[in-house]
């Protein structure tokens, strides 16, 4: 009688290694030309050790709103030499505004087990930004009223713009 060697693999994967380049460090939100510049947002993946060709990457989206959207994609043979692989996030999936989390596992074709899933947020905000409000505070409008021209050497400023925006102040001496 013929005999074999039989190898049961039950541990699954370690989880992949995920960057949103668009959301990475401080600055974790995508706006709407980062989502729009490549057809969707890239993700890039460092696979974990063990993946095999034909193995699935399987990105899962949360919505703000609780829906789950997701993106399996095989993962080829050159991808696996490599051992990292980028694909992209299409922006039809990214039409809501707000909080996101992506986790990013693999399944195994050989097994059927699932890798932990790296998980990440970033938010949406395809919003363009309220135009900035702002001028010659009225307490400092002193002369002729309504005119703009301050005769006080430390006028005060009041306005408003959105949250973390940048706001220039341009200064011209009233001689030109």
């Amino acid at each position: 009688s013929a005999s074999f060697e039989l190898q049961v693999l039950t541990t699954a994967l370690a989880a992949p290694q995920v960057v949103v380049p668009e959301a990475q460090g401080e600055d974790t939100r995508i706006n709407a030309s980062e989502r729009a510049s490549q057809g969707g947002v890239p993700v890039q993946v460092s696979l974990p050790s063990g993946s095999r060709p034909g193995d699935e990457l399987v990105l899962s989206l949360t919505l703000p709103d609780g829906t789950v959207r997701r993106v399996a994609t095989p993962l080829p043979q050159a991808a696996v030499l490599a051992g990292n692989l980028t694909v992209l996030l299409p922006q039809e999936l990214l039409d809501l505004d707000g909080e996101h989390v992506l986790a990013t596992s693999v399944a195994s074709a050989v097994t059927g087990l699932v890798s932990a899933a790296a998980t990440l947020r970033f938010t949406l905000d395809t919003a363009a930004p309220a135009a900035p409000t702002g001028g010659l505070d009225a307490s400092s409008d002193t002369g002729v009223t309504g005119d703009g021209v301050p005769r006080d050497a430390t006028p005060g400023l009041a306005g408003r713009a959105e949250p973390g925006s940048a706001v220039r102040l341009p200064l011209v001496h009233s001689n030109g």
